[in-house]
């Protein structure tokens, strides 16, 4: 644990389960100079006092603001993606907690691409949610795909800060480009 004062400013990534959620919690709140990402959502099943569970404990994490949270992976214990309307709530639950400038849309490749079949239609998944199901603000649906991480991991995009630029590259082989005339 001493160590971990020598990595100010780094990112540590958090992977735990929703049972060690309340414990994960504790630790980021002894380290406020090191950013935690927690991967996978805390990894949220099924059942009413599962997802109690997890609320408390995403919540729990969440209270330090040097905490982030990477939207992937869902169903992944669970017999896999099961589209656009199994997931919307646990998205929103995360957006409760952590907030739109705190969260990010993330992958779990090659692993998803194995459960899904279709890693590319997670993030089309990912958009219908944001854009669709929960009418988020195109600010933090750019913020979600791409402005977090950017910041987070301190990468370079060749372009530019809009997803919506007109010369920004297609997304995810060819499945169109976020955009507000895009109503997937």
């Amino acid at each position: 644990m001493k160590l971990l004062n020598d990595y100010q400013g780094q990112i540590f990534e958090l992977q735990v389960c929703q049972s060690q959620l309340t414990r994960a919690a504790e630790l980021v709140s002894k380290f406020p100079d090191l950013n935690f990402i927690l991967n996978h959502a805390g990894f949220p099943l099924s059942g009413e006092e599962k997802r109690v569970q997890w609320l408390e404990g995403i919540n729990a994490v969440a209270q330090n603001e040097n905490a982030y949270v990477k939207i992937s992976a869902l169903g992944m214990w669970e017999g896999g993606w099961s589209g656009v309307d199994k997931i919307t709530g646990t998205i929103e639950d995360t957006l409760l907690a952590f907030g739109p400038n705190r969260s990010m849309f993330a992958s779990n490749l090659p692993i998803d691409k194995e459960v899904t079949g279709d890693a590319v239609g997670i993030f089309d998944d990912f958009y219908r949610a944001a854009k669709g199901k929960l009418k988020l603000k195109m600010q933090d649906i750019e913020a979600l795909f791409f402005h977090n991480a950017s910041i987070l991991y301190k990468l370079h995009c060749k372009h530019g800060d809009n997803l919506r630029d007109n010369n920004a590259p297609e997304v995810w082989g060819g499945y169109g480009v976020l955009d507000d005339k895009n109503n997937r």
